[in-house]
C-alpha cells in the first residue's frame, strides 16, 4: 500500500511539473515585439526587414525559452524532492525559471567546464553571436528607415504633381508612419534586452578574472583605444588566459559599440516621424 501511495504521489507531482513547464513554453513562444502593427498595402519592400526581424526573433525565443525551461525543470525537481508536495514543485519551477533567465545564466551555463580556456572560448563565441544579432537588427532598422523615407518623398512629390489624391497620400503616410513606429518599437525592445545581456557579460568577465586571480581587464571601445596609441601592455602572468580575458573584454567593448549604433538608428527612426508629421501638417 505504501509503495502504491508513493507512486501515486510521484505521478501527481510529475503531472504538476509538466503542466507548469508547458505553461512556460507557451508563454515563452509569444513574441516580445507584440503583434504586427503595420497594415501593409503600398510598401511591402519597406516592411520586409521588419518581417525578417520577427522571423529571427522566433529562433531567438526558442533558445531563451529552453534555458528558462531547463532552470524550471531543475527547480521543480528540487522543490518536489524537498517538500514532497505539488506546491513545492510549482514554487521550485518558478524560482528555477527565473534563474534560467536571470543575469547569472551565462555564468552558470559553462560553470561545470573546468578548463578555463574552453570556458572563455565558449563565452567569446556567445558574445560574437550576440554582437552579430545586434548588428542585424541595426541593419534592418536602417534599411526600413531608408526605404520609408524615400517612399515618403516620392508620395509627397506625386501629391504635389496631382498624380495622387490627398486621401491616397494620407493612406500612404499612415502605412509609412506605422512601419517606422513598429521598427522603432522593435529596436527599443532589442535595446532593453541588450542592456541586460551586457550586464551578464560584465558579470562573466568579473567572475572569470576572479577565478584566474587577475584584475578585470578594462572594457574599451575602438573609439576610446584609438585615442590612446602607444606601447602595448605587458602581461607577466600566464599569457593564454590573459589574452582570452582581454579578448573577452574587447568583445564587451564591441558589444557596447553595437548597442550605441542601434540606439542611433532608433533615434533616427523617432526623429524622422516627427519631421514627417510637420511636413504633412504643412500640406494643409
Amino acid at each position: 500500500m505504501k509503495g502504491t501511495a508513493e507512486r501515486a504521489r510521484h505521478g501527481a507531482l510529475y503531472c504538476v511539473v509538466m503542466a507548469c513547464l508547458c505553461g512556460l513554453l507557451a508563454t515563452g513562444c509569444a513574441s516580445k515585439y507584440g503583434a504586427q502593427q503595420t497594415d501593409v498595402h503600398y510598401y511591402p519592400d519597406c516592411y520586409q526587414p521588419i518581417a525578417d526581424l520577427r522571423k529571427a526573433e522566433k529562433s531567438f525565443n526558442t533558445t531563451m525559452v529552453m534555458s528558462t525551461t531547463v532552470g524550471a525543470v531543475l527547480g521543480a525537481v528540487i522543490g518536489a524532492s524537498q517538500t514532497g508536495k505539488a506546491e513545492g514543485a510549482l514554487a521550485g519551477a518558478a524560482i528555477g525559471a527565473g534563474a534560467g533567465a536571470g543575469a547569472g545564466y551565462l555564468v552558470a551555463k559553462y560553470n561545470d567546464e573546468q578548463d578555463s580556456r574552453v570556458r572563455l572560448a565558449s563565452y567569446a563565441r556567445d558574445l560574437n553571436a550576440d554582437i552579430g544579432s545586434l548588428n542585424r537588427v541595426t541593419a534592418a532598422g536602417q534599411v526600413a528607415y531608408n526605404c520609408y523615407t524615400a517612399r515618403f518623398r516620392a508620395a509627397l512629390n506625386d501629391y504635389k504633381a496631382k498624380r495622387i489624391t490627398r486621401a491616397e497620400l494620407d493612406a500612404r503616410y499612415a502605412e509609412i508612419k506605422s512601419g517606422l513606429a513598429e521598427a522603432s518599437s522593435i529596436l527599443g525592445q532589442t535595446l532593453n534586452e541588450a542592456d541586460k545581456r551586457e550586464a551578464e557579460y560584465q558579470q562573466v568577465l568579473t567572475t572569470e578574472a576572479r577565478k584566474a586571480s587577475r584584475p578585470v581587464p578594462p572594457v574599451q571601445t575602438v573609439a576610446s583605444t584609438s585615442k590612446k596609441p602607444g606601447k602595448a601592455t605587458r602581461h607577466v602572468t600566464s599569457k593564454k588566459t590573459g589574452d582570452q580575458l582581454q579578448n573577452l573584454s574587447n568583445g564587451v567593448g564591441s558589444y557596447k559599440e553595437s548597442t550605441q549604433q542601434l540606439t542611433a538608428v532608433k533615434a533616427d527612426l523617432d526623429e524622422i516621424q516627427l519631421q514627417m508629421d510637420k511636413v504633412m501638417l504643412a500640406q494643409g
